[in-house]
């Protein structure tokens, strides 16, 4: 009799069966001789229990002719981790003789490591941290038992980056973000770039995607994609999965025309909006339909686009909201759209500013951000208007910058103060200065990170930006330090440079008007000292 024993865990992975019937040891009776192949064998050990420190296990029973001589024994072990397979510090013994075919103990792992042995200073806490050496890196390494062979080896990396640095004052803009709901991970339209923020790891720039254009982004969550609507026409789609580019959505004959938003609505219809132009393609179309929204010579430009409930929400930077009414049609010959009605709100009727920054649906109340007119409020489903907020009851300034929803929370950067709303109890908790976050300048945008996955915040988290690349980050009403995507020096004239020796690799100081500027040559980082 053989038994092998398989401590802790095992996986499985069908890519590793030679053969199509069931991989199992097939008892057989011998006669004079005989052989029996049991293909590959997937063991799944079960009972495991960490309190006691009992050991999962599981068995293989092979049954011979009494009397016979086992001869050509040949015994393989095959894990593949990039596929699933795998085993958590496995031991095999054979059972009467207690001879151990292998012992795993203490190296992790038996077909993955997601750890690197420690090494101070760059692995720290079994995590590779450096920047991009000329030669290699000989710091990161694996303890592996004598005797054994790898015959493949497959590494999944990330491709952190650090912030952009420069040595002259950067003023950077934000256009959008959104969150990824399958990993949680940010994504963040920085000038003409895309960059994928992970909250979890050591460098929260992950990835960055140079020169999309990103003006605008939507988030597909049943097609798995990310839609970026760009400055030259475009409306380019990512796989949420891989974050791999997947085909073009939209290329108009207009290569300066700006898609300002894109969405999409519960019948998988894609919207999105350029200067006066309204385009939509249903789930059984392969072309875009253009609705002309402007009623006037006066160019139109949009700032934000919502869909509830079969309308359509378009803010503009200078004349109000258009609401527009639409019909999905399913028949024969496919899905189809048709728009019924259009409504203008502004300060004629119902709004107090026609300068609108953003719309943010809370609940069934849509929030209307503007320039001059504080937030205004309208029940979608009542169809009724809401006490406008403003500097006549609880903000700061009537000058909104743009609103922040995470769970739980409502904030709203007005003027140069971020309030923060509590959506559950419905009322004002507290309002901070800008210059009070990290931030020496006026707030120019507020992006929100939810609570969504592995790689978000573990509370939702709000960001305002300064326009320096720094962003100053709040979880409800409490500071969580600022973050760093582009560091730049915060005067521009530079006076007098001192080089200083901190015991690592040192700090340039530089002094200008009333700010001194440290850079950290260790971080290549700058950091600020008033």
């Amino acid at each position: 009799m053989l038994m092998l024993t398989l401590p802790w865990s095992a996986m499985s992975s069908n890519n590793l069966a030679d053969r199509d019937d069931d991989s199992r040891a097939t008892p057989k009776a011998w006669g004079a001789s005989g052989s029996n192949d049991t293909g590959w064998i997937s063991l799944d050990a079960i009972g495991a229990d960490p309190a006691n420190g009992t050991l999962a296990y599981a068995d293989l029973f092979m049954d011979f002719a009494p009397g016979a001589l086992l001869d050509n024994l040949t015994f393989e072990i095959s894990v593949d981790g990039s596929d699933g397979y795998w085993a958590n510090e496995p031991q095999i013994t054979l059972m009467d003789t207690q001879s151990p075919i292998l012992d795993w103990r203490d190296y992790g792992d038996l077909g993955r490591q997601d750890s690197f042995s420690e090494n101070s200073p760059e692995v720290v806490g079994g995590v590779l941290d450096t920047w991009l050496q000329p030669n290699s890196v000989s710091d990161a390494s694996w303890l592996l038992p004598s005797g054994v062979t790898i015959s493949d080896l497959v590494i999944d990396a990330l491709r952190p980056a650090d912030p952009r640095v420069s040595f002259s004052t950067q003023d950077v803009t934000i256009h959008d973000s959104a969150t990824n709901p399958l990993d949680g991970r940010l994504y963040v339209l920085l000038d003409d770039d895309l960059l994928h923020l992970d909250n979890q790891a050591s460098k929260q720039i992950i990835d960055i995607e140079l020169g999309v254009q990103g003006r605008s982004l939507a988030i597909d969550a049943d097609g798995n994609r990310l839609l970026i609507g760009t400055a030259d026409g475009k409306v380019l789609s990512r796989s949420l999965v891989d974050s791999s580019v997947q085909t073009d959505l939209m290329a108009t004959d207009d290569d300066t025309a700006i898609v300002r938003a894109v969405a999409i609505d519960d019948y998988g219809t894609l919207w999105a909006i350029t200067d006066c132009l309204l385009h939509h393609m249903t789930v059984s179309q392969s072309s875009w339909t253009s609705t002309q929204l402007c009623t006037s010579d006066v160019l139109e430009v949009p700032t934000d686009l919502l869909i509830f409930s079969d309308k359509i929400y378009v803010a503009t930077a200078e004349n109000g909201i258009r609401v527009i009414d639409y019909n999905t049609i399913s028949d024969s010959t496919g899905i189809s759209v048709s728009i019924d009605t259009y409504t203008h709100w502004n300060t004629g009727n119902y709004l107090t500013s026609n300068s609108i920054m953003q719309l943010e649906k809370l609940n069934s109340n849509l929030l209307i951000a503007t320039i001059g007119g504080g937030v205004n409020r309208y029940d979608m489903v009542a169809d009724t208007w809401l006490a406008t907020w403003s500097t006549n009851n609880w903000l700061s300034s009537n000058v909104v910058r743009g609103l922040a929803l995470t769970e739980d929370w409502l904030h709203i950067l007005a003027g140069s103060t971020v309030h923060a709303y509590d959506t559950g109890a419905l009322l004002f908790r507290s309002q901070r200065q800008v210059t009070d976050m990290g931030l020496l300048n006026t707030g120019r945008t507020i992006i929100a990170w939810p609570s969504l996955g592995f790689r978000s915040p573990t509370s939702g988290l709000m960001m305002v930006s300064d326009g320096s690349g720094m962003l100053a980050r709040q979880a409800g009403e409490i500071l969580d330090g600022t973050m760093v995507l582009v560091s730049s020096p915060a005067s521009s004239q530079m006076e007098v440079v001192a080089h200083i020796d901190d015991g690592e690799q040192g700090e340039i100081w530089i002094g200008g008007s009333s700010i001194i500027d440290r850079f950290d040559e260790a971080d290549q980082s700058h950091r600020l000292r008033q």
